[in-house]
């Protein structure tokens, strides 16, 4: 899972729980249970695919970089010592193997790079005493074998187990996809639990809320705008009764506004010269801006 959906897991599992202690309650919403019973059977499914993908190849390929780059840069030092010895014997060979850049090492494939540096490290261990008697610590040869060893064993992944994790990590994506349309539907039908069972409803409301990293500040931007010009509206109220949140807004700029996050607020708009316009059961995301639009009826033209 990606942090997204390692987020949203652990809300889904608060919310399964929910499910699962309150089993009586939700049986008297046939259709609230249908949809709660498919939901709670997604976490297994969700924990197993999410097994057989393994670890994030991000990691592994960052991994893999660093191994190549410390392969790299050992192999060049022992290349210039290489070349040294050419130098002072006039072996060509030497020489060539000696004059190589970064670039040239570093370039083409990953067979292509480690064959070079192996070629390397292979034309030094035949030279080792001659290098050692120019001050070469032998200790030097040793690092570069056993930084050769490391990148070949982080070898890419074939093809076929690639294709196998994006299969699997498309699954797992459809396996979100659902659970996020069952708790949609699942908190659409929740009011009417409100009366019945409020304590269902309000512990059901609190897990639905997803975690995010607390650096990301709530905020909601109110957009109302003139019914028949479609234009912006300033100058006007905004309440959310849910939050006991109230203010006034003027200017043009309408700034975001700082909110609580909550899955299920009602949202009031007031203006001298409209009426005034009730959303119902909005949804206010944590860790975003949320734009909240209306269109606003001048009264005159009710009146008219």
């Amino acid at each position: 899972m990606d942090n997204k959906q390692s987020s949203k897991f652990k809300m889904y599992q608060a919310v399964a729980k929910v499910c699962q202690t309150n089993a009586t309650d939700i049986a008297t919403n046939p259709a609230f249970k249908a949809e709660a019973d498919e939901f709670v059977a997604l976490i297994p499914e969700i924990r197993r695919v999410n097994g057989l993908i393994g670890d994030d190849l991000k990691p592994v390929a960052i991994t893999k970089n660093q191994a190549k780059d410390a392969m790299v840069e050992s192999a060049l030092d022992m290349a210039k010592n290489i070349k040294a010895v050419g130098l002072i014997n006039k072996d060509e060979n030497l020489k060539s193997i000696g004059d190589v850049t970064k670039s040239g090492l570093s370039a083409g494939k990953e067979e292509d790079i480690l064959q070079r540096c192996q070629r390397i490290a292979k034309k030094a261990r035949t030279i080792l005493p001659v290098l050692n008697d120019r001050g070469m610590d032998s200790n030097l040869l040793d690092e570069l074998d056993s930084l050769i060893e490391d990148f070949e064993t982080k070898k890419p992944e074939p093809q076929s187990i690639k294709k196998e994790k994006t299969t699997l990590i498309a699954q797992l994506g459809k396996l979100f996809d659902r659970g996020d349309d069952l708790l949609e539907l699942m908190l659409l039908t929740l009011p009417n639990f409100k009366r019945s069972n409020p304590t269902f409803f309000e512990r059901f409301e609190n897990a639905s809320v997803m975690e995010t990293p607390a650096s990301k500040t709530t905020k909601a931007r109110f957009l109302p705008k003139d019914l028949a010009t479609n234009e912006l509206l300033t100058n006007f109220s905004i309440e959310c009764p849910t939050l006991g949140f109230k203010t006034f807004i003027n200017g043009v700029s309408n700034p975001a506004l700082e909110i609580k996050n909550h899955a299920d607020v009602q949202l009031i708009f007031t203006k001298e010269g409209y009426e005034t316009v009730v959303l119902e059961h909005e949804k206010i995301t944590k860790g975003q801006i949320n734009n909240f639009e209306v269109k606003m009826q001048a009264v005159a033209a009710t009146q008219s």
